[in-house]
């Protein structure tokens, strides 16, 4: 991690100011739904969809919603506004844990008409300073991979590359014969040989041994992801049902030896999310028959969700009909 990076003192234009929950909701939106509309999934646009209803609810500020990105309804940040219109915005998610308060940069957007005038660059610099000041020790945002314009920006802002991470989705499939079959000899044992069953506590150690390299505590923080959910027992019903995820774990087994885990979260909050810990010699062969198996339990499932390291399990994904929707790089920055 990099040393701490003083911001040097400076003077913003009158047109920044903090975000105002109570007026610049339905701005947000706005602007949001314009610079993203290309890029929004079902998700997104329920996300959106709950901001105007809680701008026009002011009873529904309190309520932490939940969107695709998991993020909860704009309270903090900064907008760009000129000629009572909110052109530019950026928002900040504190987000609370055992490690300490992280915070997140997300929802920067500027209407197209006024691109190329720093807006985006002046709207961060404010940020950092506002969490400088706020003692914060590291910031973190995520931008699109196909985005080098703001991959440069955050980079020359002294952003750095932790992560990258390929969200797929995949909707319901109606014909379950149509199912393709992988090749044989990309697997190197055939499917025939394995065994799929609710998940025992005994596998409980390697699983979380898996989830922890897959969705490690350092980064899991920003995919809300809780460990305490998924352990075995009473303990992991209780925190699963206090968050209201709703799991449910399969283990898959070759030849006798524990080479996979698929966790469903069947949260009401939006798309139904599947969690894969892997051994990484079976990957993919895993993946393929973990997922095969879900699909013949839940024909009639919503969109399923997929977060996982990019670059990785892409072969049985695709050949399951999941499509990639969107690769993050996940950015830090040392306050």
């Amino acid at each position: 991690m990099l040393a701490s990076q003083t911001l040097p003192v400076k003077t913003f234009p009158p047109q920044i100011r903090y975000f105002d929950v109570r007026h610049d909701l339905l701005g947000v939106a706005n602007l949001i739904e314009l610079c993203f509309a290309d890029t929004l999934n079902q998700d997104g646009l329920k996300y959106i969809q709950q901001i105007r209803q809680a701008a026009q609810n002011t009873s529904l500020l309190g309520i932490a919603w939940v969107g695709y990105e998991r993020a909860a309804l704009p309270s903090l940040g900064f907008v760009w506004e000129e000629n009572h219109q909110i052109i530019g915005n950026l928002t900040i998610i504190p987000h609370h844990s055992k490690a300490g308060t992280h915070y997140l940069i997300a929802n920067v957007a500027v209407h197209p008409e006024y691109r190329r005038r720093g807006i985006a660059r002046l709207l961060t610099e404010r940020a950092l300073i506002y969490l400088q000041n706020k003692q914060a020790k590291t910031v973190w945002l995520h931008v699109r991979d196909d985005n080098p314009p703001a991959i440069n920006l955050y980079n020359k802002l002294g952003f750095q590359e932790n992560m990258r991470r390929t969200t797929w989705e995949k909707p319901s499939i109606p014909d379950l014969s149509a199912l393709p079959a992988l090749p044989r000899d990309e697997f190197h044992f055939t499917l025939s040989n394995y065994s799929i069953h609710p998940r025992r506590s005994t596998d409980w150690y390697i699983h979380r041994n898996w989830l922890n390299q897959t969705y490690p505590p350092q980064f899991g923080w920003h995919l809300n992801f809780n460990l305490e959910c998924f352990q075995p027992g009473f303990k992991g019903w209780f925190y699963s049902a206090w968050h209201d995820l709703g799991l449910k774990h399969w283990s898959l087994y070759y030849a006798g030896r524990l080479i996979g885990v698929a966790s469903l979260e069947s949260s009401q909050a939006g798309s139904t999310i599947i969690y894969i810990a892997l051994d990484e010699v079976f990957e993919d062969p895993a993946t393929y028959a973990l997922l095969s198996f879900l699909d013949k339990q839940f024909p009639k499932h919503p969109s399923w969700l997929i977060d996982y390291p990019a670059y990785r399990i892409a072969q049985p994904l695709k050949a399951l009909g999941f499509n990639p929707t969107q690769t993050l790089i996940w950015m830090s920055r040392p306050i």
